[in-house]
């Protein structure tokens, strides 16, 4: 009975055939500049969450990602709230415990104030200078601080 179980979950997990191509065909599309829809937005950010682990909240950080732009990503008010229930919760009290534990690379940056983003795949954080635009990858994983 376990290990039929586990073989349900594991195919649950697993993408078919047809998905992973479905998959292909919509980021060809979205990386030659063609329009999608918000199913097929959908269905992408899906299809990274399960298979990859990776979660994108929006179609530029989508596109970013899947067409090689970039592979970070430094979210927004509205995708902080998102990501940690409140933008709020994010600026008072998870910023703060950042910047503590990642005084080296914000020396290296040059500011007490660093936006912070995160690594796509890796999930570790990036400051990022505000004025210079020059960004550091951390050892800090972005995952030790969501609730």
């Amino acid at each position: 009975m376990g290990t039929g179980l586990f073989l349900v979950l594991l195919f649950s997990v697993v993408f078919s055939e047809s998905e992973s191509e479905k998959y292909k065909q919509i980021s060809q599309k979205l990386c030659n500049g063609n329009a999608i829809n918000p199913d097929e937005v959908q269905f992408l950010m899906q299809f990274l969450a399960q298979s990859e682990n990776i979660e994108i909240t929006d179609l530029e950080t989508l596109q970013d990602f899947l067409c090689g732009n970039k592979d970070y990503f430094f979210p927004n008010k509205e995708q902080l709230a998102k990501i940690f229930g409140n933008s709020g919760y994010f600026h008072n009290e998870v910023k703060v415990i950042i910047k503590k534990e990642a005084k080296k690379f914000m020396k290296k940056l040059g500011t007490q104030n660093p936006d912070i983003g995160y690594h796509l795949k890796s999930r570790r954080i990036i400051l990022k200078n505000p004025i210079t635009k020059r960004t550091v990858e951390t050892d800090l994983l972005i995952d030790w601080y969501i609730p």
